[in-house]
């Protein structure tokens, strides 16, 4: 795009939204979105004239949701403002530190390949180009902003269930794996029935009322659910395993295979996993249930953690970059707790095969154990 100063120089930008810039539009080596250079410049002078408008690879992004304005045919309808800034300090004009550039990103569902794309002279100044962008990408996919502040809000209670249940599953998942499998599908319940509620249904401006409202009556459809799950163990079993499988699909796709950047593989990655250990809970049904509860017990363990201390990737945002081809990387944070997740499984998958060889294989006492319970 082509812009012009206040001083009359023309300058063209280079931008790029999913990753960073070709090597012949590097400025200074570095992996940036966004350059600005002189039209009048030549190639061979690029280096030399060129201007960062965000950091390396666009780390400094920061996104706002602008809410709608006006009426009729004078209304701005909701929608996702990008803001870049860079280190390089900027002295064309007062109040203004440093270079950066901007977007307004409005839905247009017709749009499906070559983005409308226009400057905002009205905006821009010498420093930070500001570009409007309509595409089909800028349409609203499923509103999950409801979901996400009311656990926020309620962190502190959300964090200490996790944490409780994903130390019991850790510990006594086989054990006391009726119970287990009960609030394993009790808590899986809850959560799909809030998410197509919030997505399908709630508005964002939802009373909390009636948020916890409806979060009690998932967990009496969960618990429900969850009673049934736990009459039928190997069938329970069953599904735990294809639960565990899919989430250890889910977190390998997020460390190693987002790399491939299509959606395609998380499913055959989820589906592989999953049904491997749902079918080797049938031949061997104490070690799947054991790896199975402490899969699950060291991520809702962490998960529990991260709630507190933040840094934790939202799981359906990594789903919907995955699918529009836009994950580039994750935070060091993710790593972080995809290490203390991987510590937690194998001092639980411990702790629980100490139990299991000091109470011994008899299937008749594992459930005289549970006429006792």
């Amino acid at each position: 795009m082509q812009r012009k100063l206040s001083s009359g120089i023309d300058m063209t930008t280079f931008f790029d939204f999913c990753r960073s810039l070709p090597e012949t539009k590097k400025c200074r080596d570095e992996s940036t979105l966004s350059v600005e250079v002189g039209t009048d410049f030549s190639p061979e002078e690029f280096q030399a004239q060129c201007i960062n408008l965000t950091k390396n690879k666009g780390k400094n992004q920061e996104a706002t949701l602008i809410e709608a304005v006006g009426e009729g045919e004078f209304e701005i309808k909701e929608h996702l403002r990008l803001d870049f800034s860079t280190e390089e300090e900027c002295n064309l004009i007062p109040d203004v530190d440093y270079y950066g550039i901007s977007f307004e990103v409005f839905c247009d569902a017709s749009l499906e390949k070559e983005p409308a794309i226009v400057l905002n002279e009205a905006l821009s100044n010498d420093c930070n180009p500001y570009f409007s962008v309509t595409h089909k990408s800028g349409c609203m996919v499923g509103d999950l902003k409801g979901i996400w502040r009311f656990v926020e809000d309620n962190a502190f209670i959300f964090a200490i269930v996790f944490i409780v249940v994903g130390l019991f599953n850790l510990i006594l998942g086989r054990k006391l794996i009726k119970p287990a499998i009960a609030i394993i599908f009790c808590l899986s319940t809850v959560v799909a029935i809030l998410f197509f509620l919030y997505v399908l249904i709630l508005q964002n401006d939802s009373k909390e009322w009636v948020l916890w409202l409806l979060l009690a009556v998932s967990v009496i459809l969960g618990g429900i659910v969850g009673f049934f799950a736990s009459k039928f163990v190997r069938i329970g079993v069953f599904f735990l395993g294809l639960w565990a499988g899919a989430g250890i699909g889910l977190l390998l796709n997020n460390m190693v295979f987002y790399k491939i950047n299509h959606v395609a593989v998380l499913w055959v990655l989820m589906a592989v996993f999953g049904l491997t250990l749902g079918i080797l809970s049938i031949f061997w049904y104490h070690y799947i249930v054991i790896v199975c509860t402490s899969i699950i017990g060291s991520f809702l363990f962490i998960r529990g953690i991260s709630l507190f201390a933040g840094g934790y990737p939202n799981e359906f945002t990594i789903y919907e970059r995955i699918r529009d081809g836009e994950l580039n990387g994750m935070p060091w944070t993710f790593y972080i707790y995809m290490i203390g997740m991987v510590i937690l499984f194998f001092i639980g998958a411990f702790i629980q095969h100490k139990i299991k060889k000091r109470e011994g294989d008899s299937e008749d006492k594992k459930y005289d154990y549970y006429k006792r319970v």
